[in-house]
């Protein structure tokens, strides 16, 4: 919890030449997050529009609960996934979902 703060922190602050950029930070703090309950909000994707495209397909779903559009996006994005290490990760904010469509009925 100490890290993610951290790195929240640093994106606030002007970044160095050493520093990574805020988008590649937050293209692994969101699904860290999104675990954690914490969805990332819409200024914030909009901020940055390849996250956008990557995670606000799996942020609606999970609002509405809306497990057919979850498992859609995940088969989408499946490749993009793949390649920066966060299929499984993604794929365990499946139960968040399962979550918000019983507290629905």
């Amino acid at each position: 919890m100490k890290k993610n703060l951290e790195c929240v922190t640093s994106l606030k602050s002007p970044a160095s030449s050493t520093e990574l950029p805020p988008r590649r930070i937050l293209t692994y703090l969101i699904p860290l997050r999104i675990l954690l309950g914490q969805l990332p909000s819409q200024n914030l994707l909009n901020d940055f529009s390849n996250l956008q495209d990557l995670y606000l397909p799996f942020t609606s779903a999970i609002k509405k609960g809306d497990i057919a559009a979850f498992d859609r996006a995940l088969e989408t994005k499946e490749k993009r996934l793949l390649d920066l290490n966060l299929w499984l990760t993604i794929e365990k904010a499946r139960e968040l979902c399962l979550r918000g469509l019983f507290r629905k009925t």
